[in-house]
């Protein structure tokens, strides 16, 4: 298996950004949300935790079935898989 490095350069004033796979009730997102991150879209088939993560983030794209999901590779800078709850 090869692990590629990639560095990642931000523009002033620019967000660094995320998306969520295995989001759960978005305590990764939340956690990287307070560190000034902004999260674009979360992978999440659990009805009760998709409930939480609507009620706190409305605005982002959610998806219910990592199976199906087309991540929309170069819109986010990274990926951040919850696996603490999986």
């Amino acid at each position: 298996m090869t692990i590629r490095r990639q560095h990642v350069f931000l523009t002033k004033g620019e967000t660094m950004t995320f998306g969520s796979l295995f989001a759960g009730i978005g305590g990764f997102d939340m956690g990287f949300e307070n560190a000034g991150m902004k999260c674009l879209w979360q992978v999440e088939n659990n009805p009760y935790s998709i409930r939480v993560l609507a009620r706190h983030w409305p605005d982002v794209l959610r998806h219910d079935d990592v199976h199906t999901f087309q991540p929309m590779i170069g819109t986010c800078h990274f990926i951040t898989p919850d696996v603490i709850c999986g």
